[in-house]
């Protein structure tokens, strides 16, 4: 779980990542709304360069719609991400498709604890999704 929401520090974050030799690394991530759209291509492009799976989800999208900021990212990558808007579905796919070995990245939202939809800062814990998943994989 990273903060990283800038090309420079989603870049950063990765390279270190893949310095640890991960058989996949699974990037989850999505740009804010109303904010700088020159960045999304930046970063979905840098996404795709070091990860193995990205799958491309919301970030504080406020009034902005969610798909036009998907497709802002996914404008200049050559593969096809995985999209899931939902952000708590998406953190929830990307551990299922991880095995052994993989590390999936979860940036932008860091210790933020909403998420920006419209006018409401909606409750929403990254570090508590994962944790929600986990315990329910340990039940199985």
């Amino acid at each position: 779980i990273d903060f990283a929401h800038t090309p420079d520090s989603l870049k950063k974050v990765l390279k270190l990542l893949r310095q640890r030799l991960p058989q996949r690394l699974i990037t989850v991530f999505g740009c804010p709304g109303e904010r700088d759209r020159g960045k999304r291509p930046l970063m979905g492009r840098i996404a795709e360069e070091y990860s193995q799976l990205v799958i491309l989800t919301t970030d504080n999208p406020a009034r902005e719609d969610p798909e036009k900021i998907i497709k802002d990212i996914k404008s200049k990558m050559s593969s096809q991400p995985v999209i899931i808007l939902d952000r708590q579905q998406a953190v929830g796919y990307a551990l299922s498709q991880a095995r052994p070995g993989d590390i999936v990245l979860l940036a932008g939202k860091g210790a933020e604890e909403y998420q920006l939809v419209g006018d409401q800062q909606l409750p929403y814990n990254e570090r508590q999704v994962v944790e929600a998943y986990l315990r329910s994989r340990e039940k199985l």
